[in-house]
């Protein structure tokens, strides 16, 4: 339920945000602080999502055969990884944004 419910939060809020204000930007300030922290941050976290998509999925059994793993602990660590990385690029991302801009 989380997974669905951050999926949503990240669908709505954050692909808009980062749809209406970084990516007319690049790829022209992509080497600029606040659009290449953006962006970092923005592959990570869907990165990040789609695995922790794909691990309830397959805790469920709800993807083929071929796609299942055994070594549950490995992916979620990856996952947690993922998640705790695209929360520090965020917290980045806001303080650029916000705090530091001049």
């Amino acid at each position: 339920m989380a997974v669905c419910i951050n999926s949503l939060i990240v669908l709505v809020a954050i692909v808009s945000s980062y749809v209406t204000y970084i990516l007319p930007g690049v790829p022209g300030k992509l080497l600029q602080g606040d659009y290449a922290v953006a962006t970092v941050h923005a592959i990570v976290g869907l990165v990040g999502l789609l695995l922790g998509m794909f691990i309830v999925l397959r805790g469920n059994n709800l993807v083929p055969q071929r796609l299942r793993f055994k070594n549950y602990k490995a992916f979620m660590w990856t996952s947690y990884v993922l998640y705790i990385l695209s929360t520090l690029l965020g917290v980045i991302v806001y303080l650029e944004a916000y705090v530091f801009r001049v």
